[in-house]
């Protein structure tokens, strides 16, 4: 996921039920980042990109 105005943004995952399941500062000045799932159960997740605690992102997460 990309964009260009990252500074203050988050991501976070959430479950089918609504949960918050993991949620990780964007790191500044890096375009790539990486997210580390492995605590996550088998399943359909939703992965929201945040900035100023607005949703400015959703992207579908298969975990397998």
């Amino acid at each position: 996921m990309r964009h260009s105005a990252i500074t203050g943004m988050k991501f976070r995952i959430i479950d089918l039920t609504g949960r918050n399941v993991f949620e990780q500062q964007v790191i500044a000045g890096n375009p790539i980042q990486n997210i580390n799932a492995s605590s996550l159960r088998s399943g359909f997740y939703f992965l929201k990109l945040i900035s100023d605690e607005k949703v400015i992102a959703i992207e579908k997460l298969i975990k397998e």
